[in-house]
């Protein structure tokens, strides 16, 4: 059965977190127009990029620092769904999958908590392609505490879906500003979707043929819906009287979005669309596998994507066919010099380790011509914390109303915009096209 949050006509309130008087809006807008020559302090870290900071220097990958002021914590949960088979492995029992949470805190010290297990590192090098030493990723440093005590809310939440193949660590970056910002944030690993851990060890792959094996539409459409059957369990973890997380009483159920990188970006239009308490979307870079399930879409819904998209227009068709399904608020968005992997944490984490020539060049441009990785990490946070802002408290961005010259490299792009005159823009909250 699923709980659905009574709807509240308040909105989410403004806190600071600071406790040094800097807001939380005064935070985000100092974010939101940060200089556009961004340089690796400006976005939180030291360095320039593509130093070789790898473990023969002696020196620990790290994530960019949040820039909002709230400390950000992290818990771990473990979730079984007493009600659904796993689809992929069905002689495996229910389906269970691993959550990271993360959320404003209280502030904490001692050890962050870790990137991913060195057991998972070495399967996301192996089977995710990306060109790092086996155990790297194991000793990347992050930015939140293990079981901080979580600072009162209410606070919105988003869950955060990474791309297929990709553990949800892949997007803690992104995830531990939202954090810093005002919002819990629950990361989740699809399991048998990728390289997956368990509390008792056992570690889990990409399992083939199915579904790591699927490439048709109508297969990977499946793997979307699966994908929102998972969120449910968990909100139902996070929201209302089933939650199971000890820190559920700072969310704010009425106030939830959810946000994914590829195929976690089109589970999460789909969820948008799908159920009644997500109220806004965000698909980085995803591919919509059956853009006729989401006509009608009422939710706000940010697509945005990488440079291909602009520089061939018809590489990925999809969003064009789902722009007149959506019938809401909606953005469509593009960043110049971006490949796939951009709105992830690994271009950072590559660059760090002096391996950005083993990057794959998937904007079609030189790499003279690719977005620094910092750069793209700034612009990752800065409209997908816009975007949250706007949708689940109110605060309007002028980031959406137009191109930005702080973000020069942010196009609006697809069809027309027949009430604006303007491409990439849809009707505002509350109005249909």
């Amino acid at each position: 059965m699923l709980l659905v949050a009574r709807h509240r006509d308040t909105v989410t309130r403004v806190w600071n977190c600071s406790g040094s008087g800097v807001t939380r809006r005064r935070a985000l807008t100092s974010m939101l127009f940060a200089p556009a020559a961004a340089s690796a302090a400006s976005a939180g870290l030291p360095g320039r990029a593509g130093a070789d900071t790898s473990a023969a220097s002696g020196i620990r990958p790290w994530l960019p620092t949040p820039t909002g002021p709230c400390p950000v914590g992290r818990s771990v949960l473990s979730l079984v769904d007493r009600d659904r088979i796993d689809p992929w492995r069905p002689r495996s029992g229910n389906r269970r999958v691993m959550v990271s949470v993360w959320y404003p805190a209280l502030p904490w010290e001692g050890t962050s908590a870790p990137y991913v297990s060195p057991a998972v590192s070495e399967l996301v090098a192996e089977t995710a392609e990306i060109p790092v030493p086996p155990t790297a990723l194991s000793r990347v440093h992050t930015n939140s505490g293990p079981e901080a005590s979580p600072r009162p809310g209410p606070w919105p939440l988003v869950v955060l879906s990474p791309g297929f193949g990709n553990p949800r660590a892949a997007v803690t970056a992104t995830a531990e500003e939202l954090a810093s910002q005002g919002t819990v944030v629950a990361g989740v690993d699809h399991t048998y979707e990728a390289p997956v851990e368990f509390p008792d060890g056992r570690v889990t792959e990409c399992a083939k043929p199915v579904p790591c094996g699927f490439d048709e539409h109508h297969e990977l459409q499946r793997v979307v819906l699966s994908r929102v059957a998972d969120f449910r369990l968990v909100l139902e973890a996070l929201v209302g009287p089933g939650s199971v997380w000890s820190g559920a009483r700072v969310v704010d159920g009425s106030a939830i979005a959810v946000l994914g990188h590829s195929i976690g970006g089109a589970a999460a239009v789909q969820a948008a669309y799908e159920d009644p308490r997500v109220r806004a979307g965000v698909n980085m870079d995803g591919t919509i596998h059956d853009p006729d399930s989401l006509a009608g879409t009422r939710a706000p819904v940010l697509l945005l994507g990488n440079a291909r998209r602009l520089e061939q227009p018809d590489f990925d068709p999809s969003w064009r066919r789902t722009w007149s399904r959506l019938a809401g608020w909606k953005r469509f968005l593009l960043v110049r010099g971006t490949g796939h992997s951009s709105f992830t944490d690994w271009p950072v984490l590559i660059d760090q380790l002096g391996l950005r020539d083993e990057l794959p060049t998937d904007t079609g441009q030189s790499d003279r011509d690719r977005l620094p990785s910092l750069r793209s990490v700034l612009i990752t946070r800065a409209y997908v914390t816009a975007f949250v802002r706007e949708h689940l408290a109110g605060e309007s961005s002028p980031l959406f109303e137009g191109p930005s010259p702080h973000y020069p490299e942010v196009v609006f792009s697809g069809p027309e915009s027949p009430e604006k005159g303007q491409r990439g823009r849809g009707a505002p909250s509350g109005q249909s096209p």
